[in-house]
């Protein structure tokens, strides 16, 4: 039986293309500077993983962190940096940061959030997220949606464990609420979130609104849904572990 929940945040419970795309346009502008050609900063935005309003699937941005993401920019095309890398990457950081509390940056849910969690409250399920994002990020952005009140765990790059699809985030969460692995669910919009639910021994929900295309994830995930409404259901926990185990009980 399904006791506990974790859920991606980029592309599955936020709208994430235009939101990473944009600020990636303003961070690419604050490294190249003022003067920079046009063809640097798309050289900056390409290897960040943006195309337009829209992010590409495996992209550092779609499965990375955001240290892995500042690496790749410094790596771009015409990108000329001074210093050493790590503090490249604190300040590609800090940029990130900034971009997504911009007043325009849109954080926008992907569906109705407060009733999704109200409904997994009611059934006594242990919610929590697993992001490959940072913590700071993750935190602000789980409040500007409105729902930071129903998470009782957050997982980030930054929190001392390994990244998706390394395993650690997920056993942090069932450490955290005396879980099995086997009666926990990941919920995310990537490959690298099954990957990172199989790794840890858990069921991996694909969700096919995010920036994996479906096909893909079907071959991945034990389920996949085109909307969060189904994972409200109770009698959608009660038979997904049948998927993967072969029994509801699992």
């Amino acid at each position: 039986m399904i006791k506990g929940i974790l859920f991606d945040k980029d592309g599955t419970l936020l709208e994430a293309g235009p939101l990473w795309a944009r600020a990636t346009r303003r961070v690419a502008r604050a490294l190249a500077g003022p003067r920079s050609a046009p063809d640097v900063l798309r050289a900056l935005e390409r290897a960040a993983g943006a195309e337009g309003d829209r992010i590409m699937p495996d992209s550092p941005l779609a499965a990375g962190t955001l240290e892995q993401t500042a690496r790749a920019m410094a790596a771009a095309p015409g990108m000329t940096r001074t210093g050493p890398l790590a503090i490249f990457c604190r300040r590609v950081e800090t940029l990130y940061a900034d971009a997504l509390a911009a007043p325009d940056a849109q954080i926008l849910p992907t569906g109705d959030l407060k009733t999704l969690f109200e409904s997994l409250r009611a059934q006594g399920m242990a919610v929590g997220l697993a992001t490959n994002d940072t913590r700071r990020n993750a935190a602000f952005c789980l409040k500007k949606l409105g729902v930071e009140g129903y998470f009782g765990y957050l997982g980030a790059a930054d929190t001392g464990c390994r990244p998706k699809p390394a395993p650690d985030l997920l056993w942090a969460f069932c450490r955290l609420y005396g879980l099995r692995p086997a009666e926990v669910c990941m919920v995310g919009d990537a490959p690298g979130d099954a990957a990172f639910a199989h790794a840890a021994g858990a069921l991996a929900v694909g969700v096919g609104f995010g920036t994996t295309p479906v096909q893909v994830l079907n071959a991945c995930a034990d389920l996949v849904v085109d909307s969060l409404d189904p994972l409200g259901r109770p009698e959608f926990w009660r038979t997904a572990a049948k998927r993967r185990w072969g029994q509801a009980s699992a």
